[in-house]
């Protein structure tokens, strides 16, 4: 991911979060607490103090003390320092990648199934460029299969058993998409990777369906998606996969 490629993203992000806002008070199915108004403004730097990115000095990390983390935890970093400072600075993060790409792309993501949240709430269609989506569907995968989410979400280790696998077929018709991917379940839990192969059960539908699916956010009888296979694995992954 370039720079340009971060500030682009950052852009879409901010105005997706602003650009022809519902009414911030009914609450989201998705998340009874909150109101549409989560998809409103830029998000603040954590700590509300200096820029948590760390440039110039390559090998040191710049570790946020307690009350900071938790703050980057819940409010994540300002798009404008994500957006100055390029994909490869160093940064701390939840995450294995410790740069500020990373909080690029969460922001991004985020902001996009906050969208899918607020055009459910508002009973608004729902829209997505299918190579984002496709790009948090990895991100969502990756997060899934990390040490840090096996320890904090001790209901991921229950995704195993040899013989069973999931795919997911984005139907868009888009040059170079490769829109698939082959989730397997194996003897110590599961592997993912973009492809196209049979599988127990099948998820078809737009990109954006399949990503919302997958997300919760649509559920997986709906008529904008199809399930081919058992639906009952399918399921089974919901219920589990989550944060």
């Amino acid at each position: 991911m370039h720079r340009s490629d971060i500030a682009r993203g950052c852009r879409s992000a901010a105005y997706a979060a602003g650009h022809d806002a519902p009414d911030p008070r009914p609450p989201l199915p998705s998340s009874p607490r909150q109101g549409t108004a989560l998809v409103r403004g830029e998000r603040p730097r954590p700590g509300g103090g200096t820029s948590p990115v760390r440039r110039g000095e390559p090998g040191r990390e710049r570790r946020p003390g307690r009350a900071r983390r938790l703050a980057a935890r819940r409010r994540g970093p300002a798009l404008g320092d994500i957006a100055g400072a390029g994909p490869d600075e160093e940064m701390w993060t939840w995450g294995e990648a410790r740069r500020t790409g990373f909080w690029a792309r969460r922001t991004v993501h985020e902001t996009l199934v906050h969208r899918a949240d607020a055009a459910a709430a508002t009973e608004r269609g729902f829209t997505a460029d299918p190579w984002v989506a496709a790009d948090a569907v990895d991100e969502w995968l990756e997060m899934l299969s990390s040490p840090q989410a096996r320890t904090h979400r001790p209901q991921l280790a229950e995704l195993r058993g040899p013989g069973r696998s999931i795919h997911l077929h984005a139907t868009d018709e888009v040059a170079d998409l490769n829109g698939e991917w082959v989730i397997e379940f194996g003897e110590d839990g599961f592997t993912w990777r973009r492809n196209h192969a049979k599988a127990t059960v099948a998820l078809r539908g737009p990109m954006a369906d399949v990503l919302r699916v997958f997300y919760r956010r649509l559920p997986a009888d709906s008529d904008r998606v199809e399930v081919l296979g058992d639906a009952r694995l399918l399921d089974f992954w919901l219920e589990r996969a989550t944060f």
